[in-house]
């Protein structure tokens, strides 16, 4: 369930969804923030998306424990997962299962060709 131009930001840090959020929708994407893995499912449940932006280090539910949940949805295994972390400790075993992996900070020429890639030319829906 991929949504054209739609991004999901899941992040517990409010003052970087928000700042991330605003950047998109100035660039002509919908973009949705959320704090935990439960709300990002919630939303991707009912709204799909054609990507999410993942922070590894979720209170509650972790990012490799969401991407099990998505991976085990058929309606949601296909929507791709890039993993946004300042944590330079993560294995590159662990992120092969991800579409990639921005470092904190950003960078924007990376963080916008991401965003080409996986979600440019999709019909609504």
């Amino acid at each position: 369930m991929r949504s054209h131009r739609s991004i999901l930001i899941v992040d517990d840090d409010r003052d970087l969804r928000e700042s991330l959020r605003e950047l998109l929708e100035d660039h002509g994407y919908r973009a949705t923030d959320v704090e935990d893995g439960a709300q990002a499912l919630a939303f991707l449940r009912q709204h799909g998306a054609c990507l999410v932006l993942l922070d590894w280090h979720l209170a509650a539910m972790s990012a490799p424990e969401l991407k099990l949940v998505l991976d085990d949805d058929p309606a949601l295994r296909a929507i791709p997962v890039v993993i946004v972390s300042a944590d330079l400790r993560i294995d590159r075993a662990a992120l092969a299962g991800y579409a990639g992996h921005l470092a904190k900070p950003i960078d924007l020429v990376a963080l916008f060709d991401t965003l080409e890639h996986h979600c440019s030319g999709e019909a609504d829906g």
